[in-house]
């Protein structure tokens, strides 16, 4: 079985590595304005996350506090990822924390949104 090297580290790539263990996500968890900071060391695989992923929220900054940030970090370290293997395009940590900023804000909008279109719809607001 062969295996892919991260063309960001050199190591091995795996979920860890992409996610955590790169230098580069290690550097983005660390600098991205989130409610709790992301220990990489401590997962072992990607599923041990999940559920602590889901609890961080953005710092106020962000204007991201009620919003579960995480998962649009993770969504664009993937990106990221996929552009340098496949267009060789390189994205930094804060090109990664601004995109996934953005995408948050965007969802929390949107979700306030229609919170709010269905408490006029019932007459509570």
């Amino acid at each position: 079985m062969s295996t892919i090297n991260c063309k960001r580290c050199g190591e091995r790539e795996d979920e860890l590595c992409i996610f955590f263990n790169c230098a580069s996500s290690r550097r983005m968890w660390n600098e991205a304005p989130i409610s709790q900071q992301i220990s990489t060391g401590l997962y072992k695989n990607f599923h041990s996350f999940l559920p602590k992923a889901l609890l961080v929220s953005g710092l106020p900054p962000s204007g991201l506090v009620s919003t579960p940030t995480a998962p649009c970090l993770l969504w664009n370290l993937w990106k990221a990822r996929n552009c340098l293997i496949f267009d060789d395009r390189h994205f930094t940590e804060k090109d990664i924390i601004n995109k996934a900023t953005r995408e948050a804000r965007d969802w929390q909008s949107t979700k306030l949104t229609r919170q709010n279109n269905k408490l006029n719809q019932e007459g509570l607001w």
